[in-house]
């Protein structure tokens, strides 16, 4: 749509202006994903096969053995969100919480 209007008014500015959006707007292209992130998608991929219930902690350990650059747990939980990767629970950590009068 904004490059029909860009052709026929003649400028980018009068298009945007036409639209009421800001130009930078309509500039943007989203960046492609980090060869890093790609890398570590995969490790955590080959890691869920052989052991679904893995936690933080240990898939970060893990993945850092197999990727060169070092991976924090933030990136490795970003990751999973976006995998939809949630690890089963295994039900022994069930805190109680005992009443007092």
């Amino acid at each position: 749509m904004f490059d029909i209007l860009k052709k026929k008014f003649g400028s980018e500015r009068r298009a945007s202006d036409l639209l009421k959006v800001d130009r930078t707007t309509m500039r943007y292209e989203p960046r492609p994903e980090r060869q890093k992130k790609r890398v570590v998608r995969i490790a955590l991929e080959m890691l869920r096969e052989d052991e679904p219930r893995y936690g933080i902690p240990r898939l970060e350990f893990l993945v850092n053995q197999m990727v060169d650059a070092p991976v924090n747990h933030k990136m490795i939980e970003s990751i999973r969100r976006e995998m939809g990767w949630q690890p089963s629970v295994s039900g022994r950590h069930i805190v109680t919480f005992a009443k007092f009068s």
